[in-house]
């Protein structure tokens, strides 16, 4: 899985302005949607986005435009350690062992993954799903993650309509 990932350089990011190492392994993985404003980063319409979400071109600059809002917000980088698209192309944000900005209070000892896209009625695509819990076997085989490590989400971090598969799928846990 690791050499599947698409690398920092590959979609341009610019370097950090500081990173912070992880002291151990995450025990949490923090799960987040881009969002319905995803494309207007861009300043793409809503049909243009759709478009936009099944190629991996403008998904880079998708990935690119949330790092720049990041540092706009006064992140240090982008908020998560990694991000997946429709098409379950795994970005590399902040990657593993490097303490991210998204969870104020328990970024220390989680990861953050964004899923690029709107959620809240629509389910995400089987590839994505498939592409989180390889990521996750990864991490643990990896011993970036803890074996016992727990998803949180809640419908306003993932979309309702993701938080309701992922709470009746059997491959990933969720603790509420």
């Amino acid at each position: 899985l690791a050499d599947s990932i698409v690398p920092r350089q590959q979609w341009a990011a610019i370097e950090p302005r500081r990173q912070i190492k992880m002291n151990g392994r995450a025990d949490e993985i923090f799960l987040w949607q881009t969002g319905p404003d995803t494309c207007s980063l861009m300043g793409l319409t809503a049909d243009k986005c759709q478009g936009c979400l099944q190629d991996s071109s403008c998904t880079e600059q998708i990935v690119k435009a949330l790092q720049d809002a990041d540092f706009k917000e006064g992140n240090d980088d982008i908020k998560y350690n990694f991000l997946i698209d429709q098409d379950g192309v795994i970005y590399e944000g902040r990657g593993w062992g490097v303490v991210g900005q998204h969870t104020k209070g328990r970024d220390s000892h989680s990861i953050g993954v964004a899923v690029i896209g709107d959620f809240g009625k629509k389910e995400p695509s089987q590839a994505l799903q498939d592409a989180l819990s390889k990521l996750i076997i990864c991490g643990q085989a990896a011993e970036e993650l803890s074996s016992g490590a727990r998803l949180r989400t809640t419908p306003a971090m993932s979309g309702q309509a993701f938080y309701d598969m992922l709470d009746r799928c059997d491959g990933l846990c969720l603790d509420d």
